[in-house]
């Protein structure tokens, strides 16, 4: 469980999870571009990945 309190470790679960994002990313763009759920995926990968940068940038400002 995160410590919310403590901002290094809320923003290190971030930047775990983003990079998390990334490597499924490199793992989807693999996928033959028939595939017929990749650019669902893909999509969705992109839409994570601009959510926990926004929560990033609000724990950078709150603490």
């Amino acid at each position: 469980m995160v410590n919310t309190n403590n901002p290094a470790e809320l923003e290190n679960c971030i930047e775990n999870a983003q990079k998390c994002m990334m490597d499924m990313g490199k793992i989807i763009d693999q996928l033959p571009a028939n595939a017929s759920q990749k650019s669902q995926l893909s999509q969705l990968c992109k839409k994570t990945g601009v959510l926990l940068e926004e929560a990033k940038q609000r724990c950078e400002q709150l603490f």
